[in-house]
């Protein structure tokens, strides 16, 4: 993917400060080698690296090469020593931060799991660049072998440093200022970081020959630390431990502490101080991990609370505990409130409970209660609460025992028994649902008339809002593809068509959600409905007060007929419910009917498709058929050409000889000979056509032996120059005379040579000059012959060298041409390849590749000739 150019400009920007980041650090941590020490006490240019690769990605690596290439450059490195030891830097943050990625690793450091993860990367992840550089410095000389454990030790101990001290502060760094955001936190932050300030500096900042610094209180601000992190979290952890690193290392680089005053040498006291760091940044970290974990806990648990208290608002229904052992009594809010009381206004109290229930009902439910706990079985009552303004609530009561405790709820049924007592009246439009079962009966005729799919699911809709009087009805569709939209609607004037409606990904899983089960969906009133929020979205969107949906299952796909009334909300009755269910499946076998007819319909477009296609495949073979009638016509031309110049030749002798007077007629032998020749032509070219098959199929075989090319060339120049002559040809033999010698038929190699000079003399004007190359390429010999003739097009190249006739790209040139062909034969059977490159009115380059030695290809023999006798005897008697 190409990067805008503003995204260029920041990536190199972060590249950028990332290379001075290492390169100012790594310079800083150098100069602790002023100590005298063998090696820094922390590398923090590694944990630099690795939090960038965490926060911003690991593509920003060339600023770890750019950066370590400056460092090593200006202590006087090579260029080479500086790209090299740079790798092994990339490798190690790469590493670690593709590794703690696959862990889950969040940046917060509020898990334990990321914690211990960073832990184990500072720990391993060194290893890389310890060993990659110990080896290429001890392979290049730039370190002696008796010093590569020392060496890897130093970078292992340095980097590990870095990264537990870096990395984590600055991954929490952008944290810290919300640390004190907080009134009842500032003068807590300022009083604790004041103190680990002042209580570290007192600790490092002794004079080694001080008595304070021979008393072992290096670990004082440990309980600071502990402070911060039990306080602050992870971001006070990481800060103190970086505080107390900081002064530690600082005050050590001035010679202070008690590292120096215990230690025997200074190589000891770095490496105190680097044990000192390691143990406060671990357990900083670990307590950090285990403190956050608490605290995501205690928010997931607040959370959790006040979602059941939320539930149980909403659906009016509380709960109370009793504890057999302990004796102790819980209410939840909502019961409160369902009693009629203020959340918490005083103790859970079973009186109070009983006063609020209504004096008709109260003594029945003392009496089940009391039951139900001496027997200690399930039990459910249903009474009634007295509210002091006079209201009465109907409520649910139901307990559930355990070995330890009773658990009862009470809802507040009060709604659902007065919708049971309107399904109740409801009943009596029992005559109301026969009518409704008639017109869906006319609805599906109507419906069924049609094979269109459009027609039908537009008279669905049509007839549905008709009958429910309803403000709108369309039809949706929720394919497979997580794609929804509308086919279909009829809607009131008065209100917004849904027509353009089209679902995204979010809105058809929804969608699907809600009639994955096949079930209807009716919703008497949105405002009391629970709905998600893009569902909310809609009804707010297209004004829809009540809602009543039916799914229509066709395989993998959903269909769903809506209806909604936009005016005010509607309690949709049990018969209307049914009917469209019933309706649905008379629409989905209408659906089905109209798939099956566009399926057909597309059959049909696709036949006639097929049927055009074939007859124009059926004319393209008449025209190929054309074609090769048009090259038959040619071919026995040629053939005949070729045979009646024979004939001809010797009919103009035989007529001579009988224009002479008398009974015997002398015959001299050259005319004996050239009738033998001429007949010899005839029969070799009915011989060749007859055999091109069989030698096409089979292999040639060749009687090898050392060949000198110069020489084999020069003895054919010699032969032919009265044919050059003839021609004004000029010859251009560049064949050097060292060439190896080649393991190839010379006969064969002659003929080739013979053939195509005698080819480029045939195809061109006099005057021509042709040029004569051989190199060695890869244990082969190339040659070639090159002219400055008219050349030729691509299409007779592809052909050139098959058995072929001439005449169909220029009708003056008649014949059947076999030299070139058979130049492929011989350098085929050779184990070589033969090829031509020319451009129309700039010569002709003819080449072929030899191997210096005997090809093993199977079918050769020692001494052979070609599979068509005639074939050979053809070669050097028909022009090429």
């Amino acid at each position: 993917m190409r990067l805008k150019r503003p995204q260029v400009l920041q990536y190199l920007c972060s590249v950028a400060l990332l290379a001075i980041a290492y390169f100012a650090t790594a310079k800083i941590s150098i100069s602790m080698i002023g100590l005298n020490a063998n090696a820094t006490p922390l590398w923090p240019p590694a944990g630099i690296a690795l939090a960038a690769f965490l926060l911003r990605g690991s593509w920003l690596w060339p600023g770890v090469i750019l950066g370590d290439f400056l460092l090593v450059q200006s202590l006087g490195g090579s260029a080479g020593h500086s790209f090299v030891s740079s790798w092994g830097s990339v490798a190690e943050a790469v590493v670690a931060a593709i590794a703690l990625r696959r862990l889950g690793f969040r940046p917060s450091l509020d898990r334990l799991q990321d914690v211990w993860g960073l832990i184990v990367a500072a720990l391993c992840a060194p290893l890389i660049n310890a060993t990659w550089s110990t080896l290429i410095e001890g392979s290049l000389g730039w370190m002696q072998w008796s010093q590569a454990w020392e060496n890897g030790w130093t970078l292992w101990l340095g980097d590990c440093m870095g990264i537990l001290v870096a990395t984590p502060a600055l991954l929490i760094c952008r944290q810290w200022p919300a640390l004190f955001q907080k009134p009842g936190q500032r003068v807590e932050g300022a009083v604790w970081l004041s103190l680990l300030c002042v209580v570290s500096w007192v600790v490092f900042g002794s004079e080694p020959q001080a008595a304070i610094a021979h008393y072992p209180l290096e670990y004082l601000p440990f309980p600071l630390v502990v402070w911060g992190a039990l306080r602050f979290g992870p971001s006070g952890a990481v800060l103190a431990s970086l505080v107390v690193s900081g002064i530690a290392i600082f005050e050590a680089f001035h010679g202070h502490g008690p590292f120096f005053a215990k230690a025997e040498h200074l190589n000891q006291a770095v490496l105190f101080l680097q044990a000192f760091m390691g143990v406060v940044t671990t357990t900083a970290l670990v307590l950090a991990g285990a403190v956050g974990e608490r605290q995501t806990t205690a928010e997931l648990l607040q959370k959790s609370e006040a979602s059941l208290a939320n539930a149980q608002r909403i659906a009016q229904l509380g709960n109370w505990d009793l504890d057999w052992g302990q004796q102790q009594l819980r209410w939840s809010d909502e019961l409160y409130r369902i009693l009629g009381f203020v959340p918490k206004t005083f103790p859970p109290d079973p009186e109070q409970a009983l006063q609020a229930i209504h004096p008709d009902d109260r003594d029945r439910v003392e009496q089940a209660l009391a039951q139900a706990m001496v027997e200690r079985q399930p039990c459910r009552i249903d009474y009634r609460i007295l509210y002091p303004d006079g209201t009465e609530r109907l409520v649910c009561e139901k307990l559930a025992f355990s070995d330890h405790s009773v658990t009862g709820t009470v809802q507040d049924i009060t709604e659902r028994k007065q919708t049971e007592i309107q399904l109740q009246a409801a009943s009596e439009q029992v005559h109301e649902a026969l009518r409704s079962t008639q017109l869906l009966t006319e609805i599906a005729l109507k419906i069924r008339r049609s094979l269109e799919l459009d027609q039908v699911l537009n008279t669905t809709v049509t007839e549905v809002r008709q009958f429910l009087q309803a403000d709108r009805v369309y039809i949706g569709h929720l394919d497979n593809q997580a794609q929804g939209y509308v086919l279909a609607e009829s809607v009131s004037e008065a209100w917004p068509s849904v027509m353009c409606l089209e679902y995204d990904e979010e809105g058809v899983q929804e969608f699907r959600a809600l009639f994955a089960s096949g079930c209807s969906r009716v919703v008497n009133d949105v405002a009391l409905s629970q709905s998600t929020p893009k569902i909310a979205a809609f009804y707010q969107q297209y004004q829809v007060k009540a809602s009543l949906g039916v799914p229509i299952i066709l395989g993998d796909e959903v269909w769903v007929l809506v209806a909604n009334q936009c005016e005010h909300p509607r309690q949709w009755q049990p018969f209307e419910v049914n009917l469209l269910e019933q309706l649905a499946i008379q629409v989905a076998i209408a659906i089905q009917q109209g798939q099956l007819y566009q399926q057909v319909q597309a059959l049909n477009t696709n036949l006639e498709s097929q049927v055009e296609e074939r007859t124009a495949q059926l004319q393209q073979k008449m025209q190929e058929l054309q074609d090769l009638n048009h090259f038959k016509d040619i071919f026995l031309h040629a053939f005949s050409h070729d045979v009646r110049t024979s004939i001809m030749g010797m009919s103009l002798i035989l007529k001579n000889l009988q224009n002479k007077p008398g009974d015997s007629v002398p015959v001299m032998r050259s005319m004996v000979d050239r009738m033998v020749q001429s007949n010899e032509r005839q029969l070799n070219l009915i011989n060749s056509l007859l055999e091109d098959q069989t030698s096409e199929s089979q292999p040639m075989a060749l009687s090898y032996e050392a060949v000198r090319l110069d020489g084999l060339v020069q003895d054919l120049l010699e032969e032919l120059e009265p044919l050059l002559v003839r021609n004004q040809a000029t010859v251009c033999n560049l064949l050097p005379a060292n060439l190896p010698p080649l393991i190839a038929d010379p006969q064969q190699l002659e003929q080739v040579f013979k053939n195509l000079i005698t080819n480029a003399l045939k195809h061109n004007a006099p005057g021509l000059q042709l040029t004569l190359k051989a190199t060695v390429e890869d244990q082969q010999i190339r040659c070639s012959v090159e002219d400055n003739g008219v050349g030729m097009g691509p299409e007779v190249c592809d052909r050139l060298f098959k058995l072929y006739v001439r005449g169909l790209d220029n009708p003056h040139l008649t014949g059947i041409g076999l030299g070139l062909y058979l130049c492929r034969q011989i350098i085929t059977a050779h184990g070589g390849r033969v090829g031509v490159e020319s451009v129309p009115g700039t010569g002709a380059k003819f080449w072929f590749v030899l191997p210096l030695t005997k090809p093993a290809l199977a079918g050769l023999t020692a001494e052979t000739v070609y599979n068509s006798p005639s074939l050979r005897s053809s070669i050097s008697k028909i022009t090429p």
